[in-house]
């Protein structure tokens, strides 16, 4: 709803890309180009994005704002309304949303709060690496610099497994399923969220975020609020806090923690995506109970996001940040070296080492889709003496099946010295890139204890840089793009 405060600006969005413009710089009306009583699309932009104004051309600062308001938008419409079904380009067109310009003036990272409902009908393909999965592979393995984030749907209740729907199912994007958006319930995941695994066994969703009772902008009233929920919720919520982390990177906070300190990085898609994947806490329960929930497992993936525990804020969180992007050959091993100093003040518990790597295209509708397989180890080297081998992803041996893996460590002491391999284990390309973020009272970086600490959002949100997100929904919904 273009008439919203949220996306009021001076002149109305067209579908060429107009950079200028204050919060929506592209409006494709594939579908059609309104939103309907529901307005699901109006209030997922609100959710990531949205800014008041009162004049169309500057922001307001407002405790309603969305998570990144400082974002803006390309949208691409996929919902007629009136009608049951979405209608969906090729997926070319539709990932290309936001992208026509320079590096530094195209969108980023792509949120789809749509996707395929599984059924016990459909379950065997709307569950497994469809074509279209595929294709979401093959456009972020030739675009490394994007990342797209998509909805895990809302087939989850009674605990059903294998509900999770494409493309949610594609290796490289952020599959996001839902918690509850309450401080004393947050450890519960909705009841409604999809579940892994894939029919392949990768596990899925990847994170999980608020989507239950999220308040955002309500399509057809000027400054109207309301409440929804779904994974359509807690997908925007995640890409608002991925442009967040690139812009962590961009404004050179990395790794003082100190905006401008540090150089700019123009981060990858998948070191974005380990940084939000390495941060992430465990929650503990259903919503409505019946089922156990365990690290790792496909009702959670890696745990719920947090900003707090993904990047380093001087004097307001608790653990440093270190990371890197490299590239590995088939049988190579990268190694890292941190060590633990906890004098200076910092008193975090863990340490944790994420990787990530942006995989080939698997074949479509096949049982084994990785196709560069790396291997994550960490080794912990306590008073000089190497004492423990720690698998990924809660494994006793490695993890041959995902392209996400990490190690948590829990009661670190000082002086402990961890070492990190990233080892080549199986190619079946030359060499593949990969991105690792790691945290915890790290040497090498002068550190500032946490005095106010913050709560679960980044200090990065006062900035007044722009970021471009593409957003994706359904009926008056969007396929959105974060420019940054």
């Amino acid at each position: 709803d273009m008439d919203h405060c949220f996306f009021n600006q001076a002149s109305i969005p067209t579908s060429t890309q107009n950079n200028n413009q204050r919060k929506v710089i592209q409006y494709i009306p594939h579908a059609d180009d309104t939103d309907d009583k529901n307005g699901h699309g109006t209030h997922v932009c609100g959710t990531v994005a949205g800014h008041k104004s009162s004049n169309g051309v500057t922001g307001e600062e407002n405790s309603d704002n969305g998570v990144a308001p400082n974002v803006k938008i390309a949208f691409m419409d996929v919902g007629e309304t009136g009608e049951p079904y979405l209608s969906i380009p090729s997926d070319a067109q539709l990932l290309s949303t936001g992208r026509y310009r320079s590096y530094d003036e195209n969108a980023h990272i792509h949120s789809a709060s749509w996707g395929t409902s599984v059924t016990d009908d459909n379950r065997e393909n709307a569950n497994g690496y469809t074509q279209r999965a595929r294709n979401f592979d093959n456009y972020m393995y030739q675009s490394p610099d994007f990342l797209v984030l998509v909805a895990a749907g809302n087939d989850g209740k009674f605990n059903q497994a294998n509900s999770v729907g494409t493309p949610a199912t594609a290796k490289n994007i952020l599959s996001v399923g839902a918690h509850i958006n309450d401080v004393d319930n947050m450890h519960k995941i909705a009841y409604f969220s999809s579940r892994g695994p894939t029919q392949d066994g990768r596990t899925k969703p990847d994170v999980l975020a608020p989507g239950d009772s999220l308040t955002s902008a309500s399509a057809g009233k000027n400054c109207g609020l309301s409440q929804k929920a779904g994974t359509s919720m807690a997908t925007p919520a995640t890409a608002a806090a991925a442009a967040l982390v690139r812009q962590y990177f961009k404004e050179g906070w990395f790794p003082q923690g100190v905006k401008g300190k540090g150089s700019e990085i123009k981060a990858t898609g998948a070191l974005v995506k380990a940084v939000l994947m390495n941060g992430a806490q465990w929650v503990t329960d259903v919503e409505g109970g019946g089922t156990t929930v365990e690290p790792y497992d496909n009702n959670q993936g890696f745990g719920r996001i947090s900003l707090t525990h993904s990047l380093y804020l001087a004097g307001k969180t608790a653990a440093l940040l270190d990371v890197d992007e490299g590239v590995v050959e088939d049988g190579e091993d990268k190694v890292y070296d941190q060590t633990i100093v906890t004098a200076n003040g910092c008193a975090y518990p863990e340490f944790r080492a994420t990787l990530v790597w942006t995989d080939e295209p698997g074949i479509a509708y096949g049982r084994n889709n990785l196709v560069n397989d790396l291997d994550l180890l960490v080794t912990r080297k306590r008073n000089g003496t190497a004492d423990v081998d720690y698998r990924p992803n809660g494994r006793l041996l490695k993890d041959s099946v995902n392209n996400a893996e990490r190690v948590i460590v829990d009661e670190v002491e000082e002086g402990d010295v961890f070492e990190i391999t990233v080892a080549g284990a199986n190619l079946a390309t030359d060499e593949q890139s990969y991105a690792i973020a790691m945290t915890g009272c790290l040497s090498g970086v002068s550190y500032t204890a946490p005095v106010n600490p913050v709560s679960n959002t980044s200090d990065a949100n006062d900035s007044k840089t722009k970021f471009i997100v593409i957003v994706g929904s359904v009926v008056g919904t969007a396929i959105l793009a974060l420019l940054m």
